[in-house]
């Protein structure tokens, strides 16, 4: 059984809100980060190849500000990618898959 690690940092502008990781195994796994100036961020994630999906919503102080869904592509990678979420906050991430590991 193959899972993919996706480590993630959530941004607003220049500030880190929020940096952490989640293991995409193959039960659906639900996340729950606290960030920084009240931001809260659940994801959702399951492997599944080719790409994982991933599920994520954000709130501040209680109030939804954006959900957003991705597929992020099975692979490792050595440097970070990085993608606008709701003109609101830039997610940068990347990624290890991890061969033969029990979900």
């Amino acid at each position: 059984m193959s899972a993919l690690f996706i480590e993630f940092a959530f941004f607003d502008k220049d500030t880190l809100l929020c940096r952490s990781g989640v293991r995409c195994g193959a039960a659906k796994a639900v996340e729950h980060l606290d960030g920084v100036g009240g931001h809260k961020f659940e994801l959702s994630s399951q492997f599944e190849e080719p790409a994982c999906p991933v599920e994520i919503e954000c709130r501040r102080n209680g109030a939804l500000l954006y959900k957003a869904a991705l597929r992020v592509g099975v692979h490792t990678s050595d440097d970070w990618e990085s993608l606008d979420l709701a003109s609101i906050h830039t997610l940068a991430f990347r990624c290890r898959k991890e061969d033969d590991i029990r979900a």
